[in-house]
């Protein structure tokens, strides 16, 4: 089907990005507002956060049920992380690889973070794969004015084949691309 797409946001959850959360739902209802409506369009939710040692995700599957991403936005909650400490975006990105994608020509990946990875070498691999073997573009979105975190989404990002931006709720005016209207 060329007309098809897989949009997966992967997001951080942890106490850091609570601030934010009206932004996130709002973007992802404006995405889904604004899709082309003549595409077979799958989206996809993985909020992740580690808390201690214990790394956490919660998974909305691809899916073209409006009513049942809502609810899942609805009922997403941000808590947990250490101060201090880097987010488990690389874990949730190994999530994101053993999803079911679909065969469609545009595969797309917004990550939503606010802080660096655990494992910086770690994440970038899991980008190369992502983007190299299974043809996904990866789209970074920071909440951070903070140099050194953004420059490694930005990296990241263009690994992925994407672009990289501050999310829409952190930026005065202005409506930033998620990724999931270029390309």
């Amino acid at each position: 089907d060329e007309a098809g797409e897989d949009l997966l946001y992967v997001c951080d959850t942890t106490g850091t990005m609570s601030n934010v959360k009206e932004g996130i739902n709002k973007l992802v209802e404006e995405r889904l507002l604004h899709r082309d409506l003549a595409s077979d369009f799958l989206f996809g939710f993985v909020a992740f956060r580690d808390f201690g040692q214990q790394y956490l995700s919660k998974e909305l599957f691809f899916t073209r049920d409006f009513e049942k991403i809502r609810d899942f936005m609805m009922r997403l909650g941000f808590s947990g992380g250490n101060t201090g400490a880097g987010s488990a975006a690389e874990k949730a990105l190994q999530v994101a690889i053993m999803l079911d994608w679909s065969r469609v020509p545009r595969k797309r990946l917004v990550l939503i973070a606010d802080t660096y990875p655990n494992d910086e070498e770690e994440l970038y691999f899991r980008g190369r794969l992502l983007h190299d073997e299974e043809n996904i573009v990866i789209n970074t979105l920071y909440a951070t004015h903070a140099v050194k975190k953004k420059v490694i989404l930005q990296k990241l990002a263009k690994i992925g084949g994407g672009h990289s931006d501050l999310l829409p709720c952190c930026k005065a005016g202005g409506r930033p691309r998620d990724g999931g209207e270029v390309r």
